[in-house]
């Protein structure tokens, strides 16, 4: 199962998914597919459309996004992610979970 957390506080953000979905077979698995094509567009889009300053890490089964004194406009992106992955959890609950916390 694929785990996305969305944790906002005002300005700042991080975003951490781990494990895979376990659809279908490495390579052919449409729900990994779909949260990962979500994730690599909020990195681009942050980066080219906002400026805002993230740090993001990825490895094997594990990734991360972490923003600080984001304006709002990269806020909003976030806020696209996330519903776009509640979307697919929505969808796919035996592969996905998505959990959202915001804090002031």
């Amino acid at each position: 199962m694929i785990d996305i957390k969305v944790e906002r506080r005002r300005k700042e953000f991080v975003i951490t998914i781990t494990g895979h979905a376990q659809y279908a077979e490495p390579g052919k698995d449409i729900v990994c597919s779909a949260i990962s094509a979500l994730f690599e567009n909020l990195i681009q889009s942050i980066e080219e459309l906002t400026g805002a300053c993230i740090y993001h890490d990825q490895t094997e089964g594990w990734h991360q996004i972490y923003g600080n004194h984001a304006e709002d406009d990269a806020i909003l992106l976030v806020e696209s992610f996330r519903l776009g992955c509640m979307s697919i959890a929505s969808a796919y609950p035996d592969h996905v979970k998505c959990a959202y916390m915001k804090k002031g």
